[in-house]
């Protein structure tokens, strides 16, 4: 007598019931200052908020380029500033008004 196995498989060999994997949330703090999107090769890229620089964001490559861009060489980024705290910045500096 044959059992039938919990998940069943589909012609393409995935089983119908698992889920797809969903999207971690990024907890390094540089992305408080990048912005995660695509190029126009569809590859994905960390778009600096102060200078607008487009960087590679490949999981595979880490982030410790990106934390050197914003530590060592944004050249609109604050010098001195701790990670994560340029977003105050950049708000307080959309927000004023010359006069």
């Amino acid at each position: 007598m044959d059992s039938e196995p919990s998940s069943r498989m589909s012609e393409d060999g995935y089983s119908e019931y698992s889920r797809p994997k969903s999207k971690r949330k990024k907890t390094f703090k540089v992305w408080h200052e990048l912005v995660e999107g695509q190029n126009e090769k569809g590859e994905t890229i960390a778009t600096c908020i102060h200078c607008k620089l487009a960087l590679v964001a490949d999981p595979n490559r880490g982030t410790s380029h990106l934390k050197r861009h914003l530590i060592e060489s944004c050249p609109l980024r604050p010098v001195g500033l701790p990670l994560g705290e340029g977003v105050l910045v950049v708000e307080r500096r959309r927000n004023l008004c010359l006069i």
